[in-house]
């Protein structure tokens, strides 16, 4: 079954999806900067 692209609901929910994309994208980021953060402030002999 081919997704109806004139159902109203087609485009909410590839809204949705790109939405939930760049949350996800946005929450990487900011794990990988806390991260980093950890490696910058470990002590290097440790």
């Amino acid at each position: 079954k081919r997704p109806d692209y004139k159902s109203p609901s087609y485009g909410r929910r590839k809204a949705t999806l790109a939405g939930l994309e760049a949350f996800h994208t946005a929450v990487v980021e900011g794990l990988l900067a806390q991260y980093e953060q950890l490696l910058v402030t470990l002590p290097a002999d440790s």
